[in-house]
């Protein structure tokens, strides 16, 4: 026992990394019980607060080649809705100004594109010459592009019972959100819709987790993890799950608790098993007649009783000390095992 205590001595003058094992018969009296690690994959973390959102950029945004002088939502901010369904009735001379552009650019839209197919025919022929084919094609594109412009906010207007008034109507099902402010310009944004399949779990995690998080589990469902935001946030990093499922019964703007999932390669003990001896956590093997301390680093906890401990090759089938750890932790002191 003196000889183990002065090798336990020389050891951490020299910063301890190795411990002598110990003869199971030093254990005198003390009941021995042994278990084997249980290999791991995954590791949850503690809860963290999620947001239910979507991805920058995902919304469609609705625009109006106008600024109406009144807006009327027929629907609440972040309510569903559904294609064909109106959402905003838009009142004002601006509206009747619409309608009028709109219907004068597209008899301009159709008197351009009849001429454009006359003077191809022409061109072929070589009736007319590049110059003048070139400008007619420029003002047939012009034409194009501006009635292109009016005409993709029509699909998304109707008419109402007088010409000062008119309805916004959903382009598709989704998430219908107010404009975030008004701007008095020639155009306006009236709204944005976002589809249900863009719906996401938004949640901060430190950056040391970036490669390792795989999953968001709620009291509901289990996401997996779609992408994690190369941009650090001081310590942390924003993690995107995948698209919300039916089941998980979340909508925009909830806030609920997750539990993040890490993908990981290690090992389940006992707490029990687990001992220190200058700071450093060790936990015993058997081998052959002996017990052989085997230093170990702690990376999680796995419930209430049991503890995650990194990867080692030296404790595969190994029959781990889970019994009067207390008594050889004593006797690797050089305290004896009482």
């Amino acid at each position: 026992m003196r000889a183990l205590f002065l090798t336990l001595t020389l050891s951490a003058s020299l910063g301890l990394s190795a411990l002598e094992p110990v003869d199971i018969a030093a254990m005198g009296k003390y009941q021995l019980s042994f278990v084997a690690a249980t290999e791991v994959q995954e590791m949850t973390m503690p809860p963290q607060l999620a947001e239910v959102s979507y991805l920058p950029k995902s919304a469609m945004k609705i625009v109006a080649p106008f600024s109406p002088q009144q807006i009327l939502f027929l629907v609440s901010d972040g309510s569903k809705v559904k294609k064909g369904q109106r959402i905003a009735q838009l009142s004002g001379s601006e509206v009747h100004h619409f309608m009028e552009r709109y219907e004068a650019q597209q008899a301009l839209m159709q008197q351009a594109e009849n001429r454009y197919f006359e003077s191809k025919k022409l061109f072929e022929r070589q009736a007319i010459n590049q110059e003048k084919w070139q400008q007619i094609l420029t003002h047939y594109y012009d034409i194009k592009i501006s009635f292109g412009h009016l005409q993709h906010f029509a699909e998304m207007f109707q008419s109402g019972e007088h010409d000062d008034e008119g309805f916004l109507v959903a382009q598709q099902t989704g998430i219908f959100i107010y404009p975030t402010a008004e701007t008095q310009t020639e155009e306006m944004e009236l709204g944005s819709i976002i589809e249900i399949k863009e719906l996401r779990l938004l949640t901060k995690l430190p950056a040391n987790y970036r490669q390792s998080i795989v999953q968001l589990k709620t009291s509901q469902c289990a996401i997996k993890v779609e992408s994690v935001e190369p941009k650090s946030l001081g310590f942390n990093v924003n993690v995107w799950s995948e698209s919300l499922t039916d089941n998980c019964a979340l909508t925009l703007g909830d806030l609920i608790e997750v539990t993040p999932v890490l993908s990981i390669s290690a090992l389940e003990v006992p707490s029990d098993s687990i001992f220190s001896i200058q700071g450093i956590t060790w936990i015993a093997k058997k081998q052959g007649q002996q017990l052989m301390p085997v230093r170990v680093d702690v990376i999680g906890k796995s419930g209430t009783s049991k503890l995650l401990i990194k990867q080692n090759a030296t404790l595969n089938n190994a029959e781990i000390l889970s019994q009067s750890v207390s008594a050889l932790q004593g006797i690797l002191l050089g305290l004896g095992a009482e």
